[in-house]
């Protein structure tokens, strides 16, 4: 995937600190949609996804938390089970 294209991502975390884990959901709420409590979606480049978790890595300490994020390179499709996350009729879309 080039540098310059952007796609949709789907980053989440795993913070074990209350507070370090308030601190985050804040700074992923200000810049992506969530999906779910500790999972966001964000339209960028890989560049731009990089800089997003060099900026809210030093809001983790790094032997109890985890941030990863993934690009979705997949047509749209996607499927579900369990409480809907999103409110009907809300879908998130390219």
């Amino acid at each position: 995937m080039p540098a310059s294209r952007k796609v949709s991502w789907l980053i989440c975390y795993d913070i074990a600190d209350p507070r370090r884990l308030q601190r985050v959901h804040r700074e992923m709420a200000r810049t992506a949609e969530p999906v779910q409590y500790s999972v966001f979606r964000k339209r960028g480049t890989r560049r731009e996804i990089v800089r997003l978790m060099a900026e809210i890595e030093p809001l983790t300490h790094p032997k109890c938390d985890d941030i990863r994020a993934y690009s979705l390179l997949t047509s749209g499709r996607h499927a579900a089970y369990g409480l809907p996350s999103l409110p009907d009729g809300i879908l998130l879309l390219d």
